[in-house]
This record gives structure tokens, sequence and C-alpha cells, in this order.
């Protein structure tokens, strides 16, 4: 009871204030087809870096901004309104899985370690690799076409606030159950018979981010150690953030493996990219 309810605090303070808001205002924007300007705009960039269409731009950005998981949920909205084919979105879905600065910079850096510099540096080498990983397999995942779906405009809904409402109330509930379960398994898994404290809080990440950047926040480590750490555990997003993002991409053809691998190329990319910063700065 204490493991669930301390997730569920974590969930209510840090995640709902930082994804409700995303969600409602994503879905709300997808459902009147408000960037489809925007898209024609970025066309270009997306197509010479990814090879992928043009609205992954959008679904990129507001990945950043938000963090896990809207981009996946992003990604079957738009699959499921057949704007995107299943092609379309395993090739998106390798650039479009971040965290965002509300967690990595407010949550992480500045809550648990109250050090604004981590904060800058795991975030902008976490954005840096998402963006190496989407131009690194680019021709990885075959693209059947770079133009979006057809819109069928008979999708939009009469009543676009109260599903808009219900999909975000939905999708933040998921989240809640899947954090609370995860720090619960950690709790009951022997991960606190591992006797190197910086090991458990390292495994106990691999399950769920949160509370593992919570642990090593307390071990008072080199601040290189600890950035690398941090950034390993964010990228990666822990077996907690692969399950939320595959309750959203398996509508689209997207396997759990596939999730894996291209979580683990990120934090590869991330985690290298964190240890020259660290030299650097």
């Amino acid at each position: 009871m204490q493991s669930v309810t301390n997730g569920l605090i974590v969930w209510a303070t840090a995640v709902v204030p930082a994804l409700l808001p995303f969600f409602v205002l994503s879905k709300l924007l997808s459902e009147l087809d408000f960037f489809s300007p925007f898209c024609r705009y970025i066309s270009p960039v997306t197509k010479k870096l990814f090879n992928a269409p043009a609205i992954s731009g959008y679904i990129f950005l507001i990945s950043i901004i938000s963090g896990y998981p809207v981009g996946a949920k992003l990604i079957q909205e738009y699959h499921k309104n057949n704007l995107l084919t299943k092609n379309q979105c395993r090739k998106i879905s390798t650039f479009t899985s971040t965290s965002g600065p509300l967690f990595v910079i407010g949550t992480v850096a500045g809550g648990f370690f109250n050090d604004r510099k981590l904060g800058f540096i795991l975030f902008a080498c976490h954005i840096l690799s998402a963006i190496i990983c989407g131009i690194l397999l680019k021709n990885f995942y075959c693209c059947d076409d770079n133009t979006t779906a057809v819109k069928n405009q008979e999708y939009i809904s009469k009543n676009i606030l109260n599903d808009t409402i219900y999909s975000a109330i939905s999708g933040i509930l998921t989240i809640g159950v899947f954090i609370s379960l995860f720090f619960m398994i950690a709790d009951m898994l022997p991960i606190s018979k591992i006797s190197n404290d910086t090991l458990q809080g390292f495994v106990t990440g691999l399950l769920e981010v949160t509370h593992g950047c919570q642990m090593i926040s307390k071990l008072n480590l080199p601040f290189a150690t600890t950035a690398i750490l941090c950034q390993t555990m964010i990228s990666l997003g822990g077996l907690c953030i692969a399950l939320q993002s595959y309750s959203y991409l398996k509508e689209c053809g997207i396997g759990f493996t596939q999730i894996i691998f291209n979580k683990a190329l990120q934090a590869s990319v991330a985690t290298v990219l964190t240890f020259v910063a660290c030299l650097l700065f």
C-alpha cells in the first residue's frame, strides 16, 4: 500500500500537471486539423532528415515539449484517424519518444538534485540523441510513401471537447496505474538486497525512471557519474515507459521489440553525448 501510494503521489504531483494540458491540447488540435499548414512548411526538413512525413515534425515537437508517452499517443491518434500508415508510424516512432523539460529539468535536475546545469546537459543531450537516432534509422524502416494518408473528415466527432477530455483523462489514468504498479514491483523485487547503492538505484530506474533518479539523487555521486546514470535511465525510459508506449503503438503494428531497440539505441547515443558534454562543460 505504501509503495502504491508513493507512486500515486509522484504521478499526481509531477506527471499530471506536466502532461494533462498537453494531452488535452494535442488531441483538440488534432481533431480540428490545426497543424496542416505547419506540416506543409516543415515537410522538406522531415523528409531530408528522417525520410518521414511532414506530420512527424509536429509529433516530434509536442513530444519534446510534453514528454513520455505523448509521442506514442499522437502516433496512435493519427494512425487511428487514417492520417498515418503503419509503415509511417514505425518510421516516426524512431525519433519521437522523448522526455520533456518539466521532468528532466524540473523534476530530476531541480527537484532531486537542485542543479540547473545538470538539467540543461541532460535535456540537450537527450533531444539531440533522438534526432541522431532518427537520422541513423531513416532508411531502416521501410516507408511506403512520404505523403500523409488522406484525411477522412467523417471521423470528426460532433462532441469534440467531450471526446478530447475523455481521451486525456483515460491516458493520464493509464499512466498513473503504470507508475504506481511499477513503484510497487520495484519494492517487491529483491533489488533492495543489492549491496551497491548505485547499482540498486540504476536497476530500479530500469523499471521506473522517476524512482531510480530519486534514489541516485540521495547518493552524492560525482557530477559526471550522476549525469551519465540519469541520462541512461531517462533515455531508456524504463520498462514502465516502454509498456506505456506499447499500449498505444501496438495498434499501429509496432512491436515491443522495436520499442526496446529504439530506446536502447537512443540511450546509447545519449549516454555518449552526456559523457562528452561533462568533459567539455
